[in-house]
């Protein structure tokens, strides 16, 4: 039995894509949201199971948007991934140190962008599942503390 899933992401064809493997895979049902505000509203209405957002969004970044997530009566303890390109040489952030601050915070996982379906998928299962998933820039394989 499917779980209903919150995927907020900018890209169209990547939301689309998203949607049809976790409804094909597992009988998920994915709300796919272009851009945090219009994720915020859907996670009011639908009630996720888990949630995926996209790091750098166009309105609120994903701290913004996972703040208010958590704010949300009942949605303290849904799992929320965040997602995006993890290059910590632009950003001067390495990733054992990104890591755990977002683990303090409660994040789940991150899924570095590009992604592959089956890391997705890793993702999904493994933080429904009660574990939590990162992924490193190089070979987008779990990062493990």
């Amino acid at each position: 039995m499917g779980v209903r899933i919150l995927f907020i992401h900018p890209e169209r064809i990547v939301r689309e894509v998203v949607r049809k493997v976790l409804f094909q895979q597992f009988g998920d049902k994915a709300h796919c949201a272009p851009d945090t505000v219009s994720g915020l509203v859907a996670a009011k209405k639908r009630r996720p199971n888990l949630v995926f957002i996209y790091w750098r969004g166009s309105d609120l970044d994903a701290f913004d948007c996972y703040g208010r997530l958590r704010a949300m009566p009942g949605m303290k303890e849904i799992p929320v991934v965040f997602m995006g390109i993890l290059c910590w040489r632009l950003w001067g952030k390495d990733p054992k140190e990104f890591f755990p601050k977002l683990q303090e915070l409660g994040v789940s996982g991150y899924l570095n962008q590009p992604f592959r379906l089956d890391d997705l998928i890793e993702a999904r299962t493994t933080v429904l599942n009660g574990g939590s998933y990162y992924s490193e820039e190089q070979n987008h394989r779990p990062f493990r503390m």
